[in-house]
C-alpha cells in the first residue's frame, strides 16, 4: 500500500483547533511514519467558501460541501480508502456513513468518556427550538452573515444533503421515513451521549475501558470496539515532564487561567446565565488582582470573540483574551484553572496536574470531577478568591485520585494512542 486516502467532514476550516482536527492531527504523524497519507476534508458551513483556505500541505485537500449534491457524488469523486464518520446522529456524518456502506468503504470513529453537562428533556427541546430560529451559527465570524433563522436553514440544508444521499443510495422511501422519525426522536429526547448501534462504523476506537461493556450492552459488536486511548492527549502526556519543569512561579501572584465552557453556544445555558457567570468570576478575580492574575482562553471555534471581548473588557480592558493558540501552552503558564461545566479543558488540566475550580453558580448537578476530588466547586462567587488560594495547597491523595481517573477515563498515560490507532487503520484498509 503506497497511500491511504482518508475522508472526514468538519464544520470549520481544518486549521481551526477543534476536537476532530486535534484527533486527526494526532494520528497523521503516526500514519505517515508507516505509509503515505492523503487527507480529504469536507467543510460544511452555511455559505459556499468564497475564497480558498490556506493550505500548505500538498497531501491535504479541502472541499466545500456546496460543490456536491450528496455524499454519494462526493465519495465517487474523491475515492477515499477509509472514512471518518462519527457513530452518532450528526446529519453530515450520517450521510458519509451511508455513502461508505453503499460503496463498501470501511469507516472509523471514536467513543469518548462522557463527563459533560447533561440536560433535562424539557431544557433540551427548548434549546433546540430556540437555536433553530437563531440568526447565526456558532462558527460565523462576520456579523454581516446574520440572517433570519440562519441556524435553522442550515439544519434543513444538512438534512436535505442526507436525504439526497439516502435517495442516491437507493434506500426505500419507507426506510427514509423511518430514519427521519428516528433522528427526530433522538434530537428531541436524547439527553446523554448516544450509544446507538444503528449509527455504528466499521471500527470504533474507544477512549477508556469502562466504555466497552456499556457499548456492548447497547448492541455494538465487541469485535468492532478497539481500546486505544485518545490521541488528542498524546502530546500533553509526552510533554508532561518538560511542561512541569518549565513552570516558573512568582509566589506573590497566583496565575489563573479561565477557560469558559461553551454551554451557551451548545444550548445548555442561556446567554444571560453565561454572561452572569463570567462577570461574577472576572469581578471577583479583579478585586484581588494584587494576589491573582487572570488570562482568559475561549473556545477556538464556537465562541464568538467579539461577544467575550465586549463582556470582559467592559470590566477591565487590560485582561488578555485569547482564542487562537495551543491550550497546552496556556496551561504551562497557569497555576490554577477556572471553568464552569466539564469539557476536554478539564482532561488536559488533570493530565498537567493543574488544580481546577468549577464555578457552579446556578446550582447544577454536582460535577463528576468534584465528586472524584479532582476539582473544587465554587457555588458562591464571593468564595472564589479563597478557593483559588486553597487550590494551591497540595492534596496528599491527589496523585492517587488522578491516576485512578486516567485509568478509568483515558486508558493509559503512555502517549501512544495514535500509534495504536494508526496500526488498526492500516490493517482496516489492507483488509478491504
Amino acid at each position: 500500500m503506497n497511500t491511504i486516502r482518508i475522508l472526514a467532514a468538519i464544520h470549520t476550516p481544518p486549521h481551526v483547533n477543534l476536537y476532530l482536527t486535534q484527533f486527526v492531527s494526532g494520528i497523521l504523524p503516526a500514519l505517515k511514519s508507516k505509509t503515505g497519507v492523503n487527507m480529504i476534508w469536507l467543510v460544511y458551513q452555511p455559505d459556499k467558501i468564497d475564497k480558498p483556505y490556506e493550505n500548505d500541505d500538498s497531501n491535504t485537500l479541502i472541499l466545500d460541501i456546496h460543490d456536491y449534491k450528496n455524499a454519494i457524488e462526493l465519495v465517487q469523486k474523491t475515492k477515499p480508502d477509509v472514512i471518518y464518520a462519527d457513530a452518532s446522529y450528526d446529519l453530515i456524518n450520517y450521510a458519509l456513513s451511508t455513502a461508505a456502506k453503499f460503496f463498501d468503504i470501511p469507516t472509523f470513529s471514536i467513543f469518548i468518556s462522557d463527563i459533560s453537562h447533561k440536560r433535562g428533556q424539557a431544557q433540551l427541546i427548548k434549546s433546540y427550538v430556540t437555536r433553530f430560529f437563531e440568526n447565526s451559527v456558532p462558527t460565523d465570524t462576520e456579523q454581516n452573515k446574520r440572517q433570519f433563522m440562519r441556524r435553522g436553514r442550515f439544519f434543513l440544508y444538512k438534512y436535505l444533503f442526507l436525504l439526497k444521499t439516502q435517495k442516491a443510495s437507493s434506500i426505500s422511501i419507507f426506510r427514509i421515513l423511518h430514519n427521519f422519525f428516528l433522528l427526530l426522536k433522538l434530537f428531541l429526547t436524547e439527553t446523554k451521549y448516544v450509544m446507538d448501534p444503528r449509527f455504528s462504523t466499521t471500527i470504533h476506537f474507544v477512549e477508556s475501558e469502562n466504555l466497552i461493556e456499556p457499548l456492548v450492552n447497547a448492541g455494538f459488536n465487541r469485535s468492532s470496539l478497539i481500546l486505544t486511548g485518545n490521541p488528542i492527549y498524546d502530546k500533553i502526556f509526552q510533554k508532561l515532564e518538560t511542561l512541569q519543569s518549565s513552570v516558573k512561579r512568582n509566589d506573590e501572584v497566583i496565575r489563573v487561567l479561565f477557560a469558559p465552557t461553551t454551554l451557551y453556544e451548545h444550548g445548555y445555558q442561556t446567554r444571560e446565565q453565561r454572561d452572569t457567570t463570567i462577570k461574577k468570576i472576572v469581578t471577583e478575580i479583579l478585586a484581588h488582582k494584587k494576589k491573582i492574575s487572570l488570562v482568559i482562553k475561549i473556545h477556538p471555534a464556537t465562541a464568538v470573540f467579539s461577544e467575550y471581548q465586549s463582556l470582559i473588557h467592559s470590566l477591565d480592558a487590560s485582561i488578555p483574551i485569547y482564542q487562537k493558540g495551543d491550550f497546552i501552552e496556556f496551561l504551562a503558564d497557569a497555576d490554577v484553572v477556572i471553568t464552569f461545566g466539564t469539557s476536554s479543558v478539564d482532561m488536559f488540566s488533570i493530565i498537567a496536574r493543574k488544580p481546577i475550580i468549577n464555578c457552579n453558580f446556578i446550582n447544577e448537578k454536582q460535577d463528576i470531577l468534584v465528586e472524584k476530588g479532582l476539582a473544587l466547586e465554587c457555588k458562591d462567587p464571593n468564595h472564589l478568591p479563597e478557593l483559588v488560594c486553597k487550590a494551591m495547597k497540595p492534596d496528599p491523595s491527589y496523585e492517587q485520585k488522578r491516576s485512578d481517573f486516567i485509568r478509568d477515563f483515558l486508558y493509559k498515560e503512555d502517549g501512544r494512542a495514535a500509534e495504536r490507532i494508526s496500526d488498526v487503520i492500516i490493517k482496516l484498509v489492507e483488509k478491504n
